[in-house]
């Protein structure tokens, strides 16, 4: 589905901005911090995907409970790396519901 980056980013890194908040013409807009990662090597990046190993009813499901999970672990007080994360439904064949619910997950 998407990915994002394994380590922590401060603003600074992701804008691209060396001083101030304000937006100027040389921003990068979280491009040049992930240039920089993926430069270094692709397990920089967490993909997170979907889990469909309960649809058992074909492709006319939907998904009802959803599930966001990520697995990371704890290098000091302030930083934590992931190390893992995904997404996991319930999903049925009853197409005339129109609640779901998502929660997320963090061990």
């Amino acid at each position: 589905m998407f990915s994002f980056i394994r380590f922590p980013i401060n603003y600074h890194e992701y804008t691209g901005r060396e001083n101030g908040v304000f937006v100027g013409p040389l921003d990068a807009g979280g491009t040049a911090i992930i240039e920089t990662y993926a430069a270094l090597s692709d397990d920089n990046f967490i993909a997170v995907g979907v889990d469909n190993s309960l649809n058992t009813c074909g492709p006319y499901c939907m998904p009802r409970l959803l599930t966001f999970s990520i697995s990371y672990y704890q290098l000091d007080v302030y930083q934590k790396k992931i190390i893992t994360a995904g997404t996991h439904s319930l999903i049925h064949s009853l197409t005339y519901l129109l609640t779901y619910s998502l929660t997320h997950s963090f061990s």
